[in-house]
């Protein structure tokens, strides 16, 4: 139920929206939701924790691109939710590496991958376009949110803390 609304409301707030030449929803919101769901493979994730993840991907641009207020996704969403947008959210102003550092010191799985997820998206159209630097660029704050923040790394692996629930995380580094 939460899922489906989540994405009604993304669908129709987004209406009109571009993404390059593309529908925003349908290329942008829908890819960084594909994206977040094979992410979640590799940890060991509740139910809920599931369904957040996907409701806070569909709705990951919400507040910052459109008239929905964060009060508004908190009253239909509840708390939870409320939270991991506000994280996601960011505000005028601030700058680009404080925003990702909220994310990842926010130590909110859900959080975190999905902004690691819309990283992915942007980073990947960004290499469709032969846009390199600005692929470059997507990659950084991949690395930035994955090695500084958030994270113990434990023969070879990197374990995700969140809540004093840690997540493991199953890839190698060199």
């Amino acid at each position: 139920m939460k899922i489906e609304l989540a994405k009604a409301l993304a669908k129709l707030k987004h209406t009109g929206q571009k993404y390059g030449d593309k529908g925003y929803f349908d290329y942008h919101i829908c890819g960084v939701v594909d994206n977040a769901l094979k992410l979640v493979v590799d940890y060991n994730l509740t139910t809920q924790e599931l369904e957040d993840l996907e409701v806070c991907a569909y709705m990951h641009d919400l507040v910052e691109d459109t008239d929905v207020t964060l009060e508004t996704v908190t009253n239909i969403f509840g708390l939870g939710v409320g939270n991991i947008i506000s994280w996601l959210t960011r505000r005028k102003g601030t700058p680009y590496k404080w925003y990702l550092s909220s994310i990842a010191d926010s130590g909110n799985i859900i959080a975190i991958l999905v902004k690691i997820a819309d990283a992915q998206f942007n980073r990947d159209n960004s290499l469709l376009e032969g846009n390199q630097s600005r692929a470059d660029y997507y990659q950084a704050n991949i690395d930035y949110i994955t090695s500084n923040h958030s994270h113990v790394k434990v023969d070879g692996q990197y374990y995700l803390n969140s809540g004093g629930k840690c997540y493991d995380h199953k890839y190698q580094t060199n």
